[in-house]
């Protein structure tokens, strides 16, 4: 056997352009396009919530000569509520550790990369539980979730017609047509695989099928695939336990506003503290900073982000629970 051998000759080393990191894009998660971000400039607060049915009405009626005009009034209430909680994680880089760091290591891009993540699974863990979630909706023809007679997987399904007639119900109780539909990633596939679909585009188009070309179908402004998905089991466990965060089988028709402000309803909003001009807080509330710990030799990096998600509008959403079967 020659000798030195190769292996004599070479150790192996960390390649320095390329390296794997499971860091998910930003366009898995939803939140903010669901429910549009709204910065304020206190962590806490209350907004005005005007009676709709006042608004509504026909309130108009016939002036006889030399006599006032009938009255009119609207009822509002400042009970509706946010509070920007602030969620916090750190990861310390060791000074020992920096040093003796391979070149292919970028320790504090590293940290920021996994506390961005972190912020971002947060945020969409929020929105899960407080807007894509069952017994939360009443615009619906039944005024709670809805459970289709027929999934959107069987060829007796009906998409479409499910979808119409539950626009139809919140435009009828609040006078907003629904322009957003949110699907959970096994609900989307329900959707872009039924016959309700195929048929509409068998003979016009040989395209992938697309968000934006059912929510044309759909008459929709957007379809919104929940797409982000985590780590459940704690660190540390036997094996990972992989979910989505969203509902997957579920889908949510809301109506959403292109531009929010006053005097304009939604499903849903996100609140985010932008806080003072020393805090540095970006448009979700969030901001990284990196400073010394000099007692335990290590450079820190912290993020803290300040939002709250909120169902503003219970009757401006409709909640299918399982099209998927």
């Amino acid at each position: 056997m020659p000798q030195p051998t190769q292996s004599d000759l070479y150790v192996d080393r960390l390649l320095t352009n390329i390296s794997l990191a499971y860091a998910q894009e930003s366009t898995n998660f939803v939140a903010p396009q669901v429910a549009p971000v709204i910065r304020v400039k206190k962590q806490s607060g209350l907004y005005t919530v005007y009676d709709k049915n006042f608004f509504r009405r026909d309130l108009m009626s016939p002036r006889a000569p030399s006599t006032e005009a009938a009255g009119a009034g609207y009822e509002v209430n400042n009970t509706g509520s946010y509070y920007c909680n602030v969620f916090s994680l750190r990861k310390d880089i060791d000074d020992d550790e920096a040093r003796n760091a391979d070149e292919v290591f970028e320790l504090k891009k590293e940290a920021t990369m996994l506390l961005t993540q972190a912020s971002m699974i947060r945020m969409e863990r929020s929105f899960a539980t407080d807007v894509f979630a069952t017994s939360k909706w009443t615009g619906s023809h039944t005024g709670s979730d809805i459970t289709v007679s027929n999934a959107w997987t069987s060829s007796s399904g009906t998409p479409f017609a499910d979808v119409d007639l539950e626009k139809d119900s919140i435009l009828k109780k609040t006078g907003y047509l629904p322009n957003k539909l949110v699907c959970g990633r096994r609900a989307w596939n329900a959707l872009k695989n039924s016959d309700d679909v195929q048929d509409r585009i068998k003979h016009t188009s040989r395209e992938a099928i697309t968000t934006e070309m059912v929510a044309r179908l759909l008459e929709l402004d957007e379809i919104v695939v929940c797409n982000a998905s985590y780590v459940s089991s704690a660190e540390g466990a036997s094996s990972a336990t992989n979910a989505f965060i969203n509902e997957q089988d579920d889908a949510l028709l809301l109506y959403v506003p292109r531009n929010p402000g006053r005097y304009t309803p939604s499903a849903a909003y996100t609140f985010v503290w932008s806080g003072d001009d020393g805090m540095g807080l970006n448009e979700f509330g969030a901001a990284i900073k990196d400073y010394r710990i000099e007692r335990i030799k290590s450079d820190r990096v912290e993020i803290n982000q300040y939002f709250d998600v909120v169902q503003t509008g219970a009757d401006l959403g409709a909640y299918f629970d399982n099209v998927y079967s």
